[in-house]
């Protein structure tokens, strides 16, 4: 590679540049050098949106803040919120049956709501208390949101997490889900996790079981939601039989 920039000038750099990033991502066969086919057209949104990001987070990182990790499982890339992310986030959470089944998404929900929480989302990372996750598909873009809030310190976190309508019934919030725990037990060094949920939220039930999470007790009229007292299901799970 250095002898390549050696022959270099400003006429001809451009071209050394893209064979350069050419070469990166080739791969050396008996018979030479074998260029990958272009990225289907279907996930050239999802790839320019995950350099985006990496970007963005690269950006505040030079600034001083942490750069916040991407998790993958099988279908789905947790990543961090960016400024681009604002308008879909404000219309996946501005469904009211989003706000209808989380105790603290506001209805109807502004720009000012999505730009204050991806600010919140960077902060909080910063300080090293929530991790805050977009949920991101590769044909959909944002999906959903997934995090682990805490106390600056504290081996112990809620489990949050919401998927857009669109896109219920597609298992995404478990999987999601699932992974962040991972991540919270084996990165942040947590003990246990808890989650909360209104009793009549009986699809947040299935993904807390699936997630191998007990449910620990019922606590009646904990949470006011459109005027009235919500009961709320506590369940937990603990790093040791998470493992």
């Amino acid at each position: 590679m250095a002898v390549m920039y050696a022959f270099c000038d400003q006429k001809t750099a451009p071209r050394c540049l893209t064979l350069l990033r050419a070469l990166r991502r080739s791969r050396v066969t008996k018979s030479g050098v074998t260029f990958p086919v272009q990225r289907p057209s279907r996930s050239q949104a999802w790839y320019r949106l995950a350099r985006v990001a990496r970007q963005e987070s690269s950006v505040l990182h030079v600034m001083g803040s942490p750069q916040q990790p991407y998790l993958q499982t099988y279908r789905l890339l947790l990543r961090p919120l960016i400024t681009a992310d604002a308008q879909i986030l404000k219309a996946l959470a501005g469904d009211r049956r989003i706000a209808d089944t989380t105790a603290s998404i506001p209805h109807p929900y502004q720009d000012e709501d999505a730009t204050w929480y991806i600010q919140h989302s960077r902060d909080q990372f910063a300080l090293d208390a929530s991790a805050i996750f977009a949920v991101a598909h590769p044909e959909h873009g944002l999906v959903g949101i997934v995090s682990l809030s805490r106390p600056t310190g504290s081996l112990q976190a809620e489990l949050g997490y919401w998927i857009g309508v669109p896109f219920w019934g597609n298992g995404f919030a478990t999987e999601a889900a699932k992974r962040l725990l991972s991540y919270g037990f084996e990165t942040m060094g947590l003990q246990t996790v808890q989650g909360r949920l209104f009793v009549r939220n009986a699809a947040s039930s299935v993904v807390m079981s699936r997630l191998g999470m007990k449910k620990q007790r019922v606590v009646h009229r904990a949470t006011e939601k459109w005027g009235t007292g919500e009961d709320e299901e506590i369940w937990q799970t603990s790093l040791c039989e998470a493992t």
